[in-house]
Parts: C-alpha cells; structure tokens; sequence
C-alpha cells in the first residue's frame, strides 16, 4: 500500500494498492488514520470506495514515503 498526496490541492491524500490497481478517493489523512485506529478493531478496506487507477490522474498526485511507527496510547 502506498500514499499519495495531491500536487494541486496539499492535504488531500489516496491509498494505492498498486497490487489491486486501485486506488481510494481523495481523503483527508485524519481519515486514514481514523480508519485504522478506530475502536481497537483490524482495518477493513472497505470503509473507503475505491477506483482502478486508470481512473485518476497520477500527474495530480505524488507518491510520499511515510514510515508509521508503533504508538501507545495512554488514557
């Protein structure tokens, strides 16, 4: 799975299962990351509508590098 942010519009993020050849829908990144933190249960797909990437334009959108690390959270 990899990111990709928008050139034109920053904040503005897609998920790319270049395995699959789809992509989601333009998503905010608190999105995301809700989507997989989200009440302690595994992340599921599905939460988000997805597109073959001959849909989009990847001309609009740049493929970032993010390296996510584990966290704790403490209540």
């Amino acid at each position: 799975m990899k990111l990709l942010e928008a050139v034109k519009q920053p904040g503005l993020y897609r998920l790319w299962n270049s395995r699959g050849k789809e992509v989601t829908e333009a998503l905010f990144f608190n999105e995301i990351l809700k989507s997989i933190v989200d009440d302690g249960n595994d992340w599921d797909p599905g939460t988000f509508d997805w597109y073959l990437e001959d849909e989009i334009n990847f001309a609009d959108w740049q493929k970032i590098e993010i390296e996510v690390l584990p966290i704790v959270i403490v209540k």
